[in-house]
């Protein structure tokens, strides 16, 4: 039998577990927009904001743009 596990599979509580290691760009830039499902996940979870002295304009930028509907659910802001 060919079993195949996709990640629609996952339940929220794992994506929950998944997103707490994740900082805020990591997780807009691999799951925004991926579905609904992972949307509305992103909606609700808290979001911890690493800035890296090297890239901190294109990251403020691309965060910005994101943080407008977010910025409730921001935790902690650090730089690097």
């Amino acid at each position: 039998m060919n079993s195949h596990t996709y990640i629609e599979d996952l339940s929220n509580e794992i994506f929950f577990e998944i997103f707490d290691y994740l900082h805020a760009l990591d997780i807009f830039t691999g799951f925004n927009l991926l579905n609904k499902r992972i949307s509305s996940i992103l909606q609700i979870i808290s979001l911890h904001i690493i800035i890296s002295y090297d890239h901190c304009h294109c990251q403020i930028d691309f965060l910005s743009s994101h943080l407008n509907y977010h910025s409730q659910q921001v935790i902690s802001i650090k730089d690097l």
